[in-house]
């Protein structure tokens, strides 16, 4: 059996150790990790590298997450991409994202999240990925729980 190549994963925070922790959950998921410090940082290596999913932070410097996932859906080649916003405020613009994210994140959400996002990503016409977005919330799984979390 072929092993199922590993997706690209871009993680945007601006505080080092939760970039840290985020890449790490990535990374023992399997998954490569693109790490950005800024939103800005995070758009150019978006564009130069098309990741299969993005996890953004709502704060940032030189681009807040809610500008970057506009600027994302607005790129052509980009705005099929799932993105996952995380805040410890809960920003008006925040359904944009395709799952929010509040503060403390559970672990358990998270890695649970990418993993189906990754997995139920479509491929091929923006408009199959579009009919996907459109599923209902808890389809999504909007949820919170307890156990092990991130501030």
């Amino acid at each position: 059996m072929k092993a199922e190549p590993a997706s690209l994963v871009l993680v945007a925070d601006d505080e080092e150790p939760t970039l840290e922790i985020l890449t790490t959950v990535v990374q023992d998921l399997g998954h490569q990790v693109l790490a950005a410090r800024d939103g800005e940082e995070a758009l150019r290596l978006a564009q130069h590298h098309a990741p299969d999913l993005i996890i953004t932070d709502f704060m940032m410097p030189r681009r807040t997450g809610i500008e970057l996932i506009r600027a994302v859906r607005a790129d052509s080649s980009l705005s099929t991409t799932p993105i996952i916003l995380i805040s410890a405020a809960s920003p008006a613009a925040a359904n944009e994202a395709t799952h929010f994210f509040g503060k403390p994140v559970h672990l358990g959400d998270l890695e649970e999240t990418i993993a189906r996002l990754l997995a139920d990503r479509p491929s091929g016409s923006p408009s199959a990925w579009l009919r996907w977005r459109g599923r209902s919330p808890a389809r999504r799984g909007r949820r919170r729980s307890t156990g092990s979390h991130m501030n």
